[in-house]
């Protein structure tokens, strides 16, 4: 797969009602990049779109991605014991969906591979090495 930086398509945004992603949607449409919201609820602010979605209930996930386009998906992981196994299973989802980059929040204190999110880094990492998604982790201070 050859992926290129100019390629644009609709951003999901999970948890996208919260601090982090209710300050890039705006951003995404100053770009002319559409964001999709997730969230529990499945609202969003007035003139974005949203979906429902929930860690917690993998029954809806495909719902996610009801929205043709989705090009590239902000991962902002669950907080549970096994967010690692939820979060591969979702990136492959979406994968499958025609998903090519995923950006994951992260913490500053965690380095790849150490427990939760790190784990999570090293799979999106590997998926990377092998040529089979962009990807890139935010680890902010």
């Amino acid at each position: 797969m050859s992926l290129t930086t100019t390629q644009r398509g609709t951003v999901l945004l999970l948890g996208g009602t919260g601090k982090v992603c209710s300050r890039i949607a705006p951003l995404l449409l100053a770009a002319g990049i559409p964001p999709l919201i997730a969230s529990r609820s499945g609202k969003a602010p007035p003139g974005l779109v949203g979906v429902r979605f929930d860690w917690d209930d993998e029954s809806i996930w495909k719902l996610a991605f009801s929205t043709t386009g989705i090009n590239a998906v902000f991962l902002i992981a669950p907080v549970s014991g096994d967010q690692v196994a939820l979060v591969k299973k979702f990136v492959d989802l979406a994968r499958e969906r025609g998903v090519s980059r995923f950006v994951l929040l992260s913490a500053s204190s965690l380095e790849e591979n150490i427990m939760l999110m790190g784990k999570t880094h090293r799979y999106l990492r590997e998926l990377g090495d092998e040529g089979k998604i962009e990807w890139t982790v935010l680890r902010p201070t």
